[in-house]
């Protein structure tokens, strides 16, 4: 058990035993720091001689380390920080068993109450002199304005206040008899005044400039340019209707460094932008770690809450939408027009693998897609992803797609989609534009037709992939993996997350029409 190192006390560490007193707790003898530069260790090192001087113990100095010392020797009953050396505990004070002279806790308090005075000047000079200086009489200033008598004195008619260009003296006295004098001219008020006036609009201006260059809802509203470039939507009414669609369903705990408009915004911006997970740390201010979390939580969650806005749509919705030209040229039973795309990845390490996913069209390690898109350009319809080696119409026929026709429905693809049975046992019929195979040439009417259907696909698809570029990078293999407990791998969320965003976008082909004997689109630019 410790015991107070100071001679003639008894003071001891607290005990379950006994009761305890006000002063049971104990110090340690201050450590001199080595490793907090100079000045500290010089403070820390004057410091602890102090202790020991106070403490007056030579016969201790082989225990330095065992020295403890009550708090019954400190007027606070503990002992002051390092840098408080004018504290009157910064060393042991009290009941030090010899006669001392205890004039630090005055001093202590007179230099406070000095500082007090400096830092608050008083304008009414007749307030010059404290009302509690017991023995000391108001005396009043040595120099005042111009208005004052020869011999020192006020007028009895002289204005209780200065004009703007005098200077105004409140003296206060410390409890020494020596006074203490604070000058400030009108002008001085003045220009302080005008001071923090600019200085407040400094503030104010730098924090509007924090908004709109930190990811926030405020900068986004602000700015429509931003909303198209880094989220690719259209506009911040349908990009915040998104977020509040699919923020309900987003864990976020209260230790996150980002809201979570920001990790939208950071999740969008790594579909629309493609960036690499240190950029995104970089500017968000978090960890490469955070910002595959932050992507991974919201690309789940969006895949549930975005997936029914790709739907298949009845016929009449369809005819009710469908540009003249193109009910002009396929007629107004057309249900979907079918295309495949292809997207790159990094190459397997398996052997299987790289050759299920080897596209001799795009001489590289691809995952295909099936996608079907309604007259009016909306996708209806998105399948998983298939190896990039997988023919056009084994994918057709076993992605889904064909259980959404109906009696008398036109299949608009193109000459690889060899599925003329497999649309017929659905009762409907499949139309491919016509190629040149046993002939010359195609007729002004075939090429006028097959222009026009190439043009509807393209756009569409060239839509989501320019929209989205990360459809259009090399994705890593991780994304071709499915994760445990997860239903579909992560490129196939991406996809069709990619996909339900352009379809809550405006429409890329709004009427296909014949001009001059060309072809021509009314299009939306191409963000």
């Amino acid at each position: 058990m410790a015991i107070c190192a100071v001679v003639g006390c008894c003071n001891r560490s607290k005990s379950s035993s006994r009761k305890e007193s006000a002063y049971t707790n104990l110090f340690r003898l201050p450590k001199v720091v080595e490793r907090q530069g100079k000045r500290t260790k010089a403070l820390s090192s004057k410091r602890r001689s102090l202790w020991l001087a106070r403490i007056k113990r030579a016969d201790l100095k082989a225990d330095l380390p065992n020295i403890r010392v009550c708090g019954a020797h400190f007027v606070t009953g503990r002992p002051a920080k390092l840098w408080e050396e004018a504290n009157p505990d910064w060393a042991p004070t009290l009941l030090l068993g010899y006669d001392a002279k205890h004039e630090g806790t005055a001093r202590y308090e007179r230099a406070a109450r000095r500082r007090l005075q400096r830092t608050t000047p008083q304008v009414d000079v007749e307030t010059a002199a404290p009302a509690g200086a017991a023995g000391v009489a108001a005396t009043p200033p040595e120099n005042h304005c111009d208005g004052g008598d020869d011999d020192g004195t006020f007028a009895e008619d002289s204005p209780s206040l200065p004009r703007a260009d005098c200077e105004v003296q409140a003296a206060a006295e410390n409890e020494s008899g020596v006074a203490v004098k604070a000058e400030m001219t009108m002008a001085d008020i003045a220009a302080l005044e005008q001071q923090c006036t600019a200085l407040n609009n400094d503030v104010y201006a730098l924090r509007a400039q924090i908004d709109q260059l930190e990811w926030t809802e405020i900068a986004f509203r602000n700015s429509q340019a931003k909303v198209v470039y880094y989220t690719g939507m259209a506009n911040f009414d349908v990009l915040y209707g998104i977020f509040k669609v699919v923020e309900c369903y987003v864990p976020h705990g209260v230790n996150n460094k980002l809201s979570k408009f920001q990790e939208f915004i950071l999740f969008l911006m790594k579909l629309k932008l493609n960036s690499h997970n240190t950029d995104l740390a970089f500017r968000f201010g978090v960890s490469e770690a955070t910002v595959s979390r932050i992507f991974d939580k919201w690309l789940y969650v969006a895949d549930c809450r975005l997936k029914p806005y790709i739907s298949w749509p009845d016929r009449i919705s369809l005819q009710q939408t469908m540009p003249q030209a193109f009910f002009d040229s396929f007629g107004a039973n057309v249900a979907t027009v079918m295309d495949c795309f292809e997207i790159k990845i990094e190459r397997p390490s398996s052997y299987e693998a790289r050759s299920e996913t080897w596209s001799q069209y795009k001489q590289s390690n691809t995952a295909k897609f099936l996608i079907g898109i309604a007259p009016q350009g909306v996708v209806t319809f998105i399948s998983e992803g298939w190896g990039g080696r997988c023919s056009d119409k084994h994918i057709t026929e076993h992605c889904g797609i064909l259980d959404n026709l109906r009696p008398g429905d036109v299949v608009l693809a193109d000459r690889s989609f060899n599925i003329s049975e497999s649309v017929g046992f659905y009762c409907a019929r499949l139309h491919v534009p016509a190629f040149t195979k046993g002939k010359k040439q195609l007729s002004a009417e075939e090429v006028l037709s097959t222009r026009k259907l190439r043009i509807h696909v393209e756009r569409v698809i060239g839509l989501i992939r320019n929209k989205f570029t990360i459809l259009k990078g090399t994705l890593p293999i991780e994304y071709v993996a499915r994760r445990e407990g997860d239903d579909s791998p992560p490129l196939d969320k991406i996809v069709t997350v990619c996909c339900a965003l352009s379809n809550l976008c405006p429409s890329i082909v709004t009427e296909l029409r014949e001009e001059n004997g060309q072809v021509a689109s009314s299009t939306s630019e191409l963000h």
